[in-house]
């Protein structure tokens, strides 16, 4: 018997010798990071806090940020600096007009009204000219080349989000015996 009871006295005391050594670190680093000195977790990828308790959010470069040099700004922030990072979920609750995973993206007004296609600022460079019909505007490189959007309305519509129809233009369509005419004029930047 009295063997018995001191093997069951090892046990208990190895399990609470054993279970002291692994409770050094803050709630066990909540199981989501490992425990590597005491009061010091090394959490997970998507976990962050000193138990490992907070989920991380999504991160992408900050709308609004102070340089770090000359012309180096725009460095990558949790929620792009224009949301909250809820750490139960790893979710960015994005500013108004903002949206993204990150917030990333400030998007189309009233989402273009359904009568438009919200594109980005590359995009809309891209498909336009200088006024000669050439297709010359670049806006590639640029930190918000991607993060900008505006509408591209459909063909009856007008407008920043496209809430305007189109009105009837041009001569009269009820007329007869006349031709149709065609106008062109350019508009030119006075470089002084």
């Amino acid at each position: 018997m009295a063997a018995i009871f001191r093997v069951c006295l090892a046990i208990v005391c190895a399990t609470m010798l054993a279970s002291q050594a692994a409770a050094h670190c803050p709630n066990f680093c909540s199981g989501h990071g490992e425990c590597i000195a005491v009061n010091k977790c090394v959490c997970w990828s998507k976990w962050e806090g000193g138990d490992c308790s907070m989920r991380k959010c999504p991160v992408s470069y900050a709308w609004t940020d102070e340089a770090i040099a000359t012309d180096l700004a725009h460095q990558k922030a949790v929620c792009s600096n224009r949301g909250v990072c809820d750490t139960k979920t790893g979710l960015c609750q994005c500013d108004q007009n903002f949206e993204g995973l990150a917030c990333q993206r400030k998007g189309c007004p009233n989402d273009c009204n359904g009568h438009g296609t919200c594109r980005n600022m590359k995009f809309h460079a891209r498909t336009r000219s200088q006024g000669d019909g050439l297709l010359v505007l670049r806006y590639d490189n640029n930190w918000d080349a991607e993060k900008i959007y505006g509408c591209e309305c459909d063909i009856d519509y007008q407008g920043y989000d496209c809430s305007w129809r189109v009105c009837p233009s041009g001569d009269d369509p009820m007329t007869s015996d006349q031709r149709d005419e065609t106008q062109a004029f350019k508009c030119l930047e006075d470089p002084t």
